[in-house]
């Protein structure tokens, strides 16, 4: 069973919005009954930025910080 997705080197809270819409989309199309957890890993100046941002988008989960 898959416990979460793990989201690297993520620059920005437009990308990880659009890689939680394709998770969310793949997850539909494979008839998942639930939502999957994401953690995103902040590494760039971008997701530092958009931090506050990235955490309120749904399905996140965690925010690690590296």
């Amino acid at each position: 069973m898959l416990a979460y997705i793990t989201l690297p080197k993520s620059t920005s809270a437009a990308q990880v919005a659009e890689m939680i819409a394709y998770i969310q989309d793949v997850s539909k199309k494979n008839r998942l009954q639930r939502e999957v957890p994401v953690h995103v890993l902040i590494e760039t100046h971008g997701a530092l930025h958009d931090a506050w941002a990235i955490a309120q988008l749904p399905a996140v989960q965690v925010l690690d910080f590296g």
